[in-house]
């Protein structure tokens, strides 16, 4: 399909790209010195900070023209930028670039260590999407007097740790022609294999549970205040108090079981659920 963009060129800037590239650092600081839980939202902040001894006009960034990369890497949407306005800083001033959104779209599933930098592209030109409108929105023209240039933080590591296991057992043949309850025939485990105490529910942010057992989907949900110590166990089935169980539902809605079966834990502030391998019941 053909692009119907239109690339609006500005004039050549007054101040060169080795001035911008110098004069200006991109610096970011992420909580916890950059370790986190694999299911939760990353959490920091970054910003662009003026350590000349005279201000400088410099192209906030947008989305596309902010990316993480390996070091030395270049984003891959760095051929065009969506900056949006120019800001003027003074000696020691900084400004806050859009760090939340840029962790977000990275994928951090792929592996648990994650060297990184963060780089900031401004390309000196801007495409507008819109053949409709190709005016300039407000505050573009100031961009003519910004070089492009490219800002990158210092190298770090972000860690993402994966203390939490969740484990469906079988533990007997699916019963034939009568209800059951679940815990007759599964088990289901959490581990926390780290040295910290992993909070897994509150009244503010319930642990959701799904059960995707043999004769249907359940779903369970625990309020109170529930956490695993470090290196602890908890099986949820057995707990009374945890309300996780429930009688089988195939005699009442008349449909077949399943041989296979998983579970998934989701909670508030989780960017994906925390989930247990596949697993196979006995329908004897």
């Amino acid at each position: 399909m053909e692009s119907n963009a239109v690339t609006i060129e500005l004039v050549p800037p007054s101040v060169s790209s080795q001035e911008i590239e110098r004069e200006f650092t991109l610096e970011v600081e992420l909580e916890n010195e950059g370790r986190f839980f694999a299911w939760e939202l990353l959490r920091g902040r970054a910003w662009i900070r003026n350590v000349a001894s005279r201000s400088h006009r410099i192209v906030h960034p947008g989305l596309a023209s902010l990316g993480l990369v390996g070091p030395g890497g270049w984003p891959s949407r760095g051929s065009w930028s969506d900056c949006r306005e120019t800001l003027e800083l003074g000696p020691g001033e900084r400004v806050d670039v859009p760090l939340a959104r840029t962790l977000g779209a990275h994928d951090w599933r792929a592996r648990s260590e994650h060297d990184l930098e963060l780089v900031h592209v401004w390309n000196g030109r801007i495409e507008q999407f819109d053949p409709e409108k190709p005016d300039l929105p407000a505050g573009y023209g100031a961009m003519a007097d910004v070089p492009t240039f490219e800002l990158r933080t210092r190298a770090f590591r972000i860690v993402m740790e994966s203390p939490l296991t969740v484990e469906l057992v079988p533990l007997a043949p699916v019963p034939s022609g009568r209800r059951y309850r679940l815990s007759e025939i599964l088990r289901l485990e959490l581990r926390n294999v780290s040295d910290k105490p992993v909070e897994l529910a509150s009244s503010e942010a319930p642990l959701e549970i799904e059960v995707f057992a043999p004769d249907s989907h359940h779903r369970f949900k625990v309020s109170r205040v529930l956490v695993l110590p470090a290196h602890g166990e908890l099986e949820l089935t057995s707990d009374p108090e945890l309300g996780i169980d429930a009688w089988s539902e195939n005699e009442r809605i008349g449909a077949r079981p399943r041989n296979k079966g998983q579970a998934y834990l989701r909670r508030k502030g989780w960017v994906h659920p925390v989930s247990s391998r596949p697993v196979k019941f006995d329908l004897r």
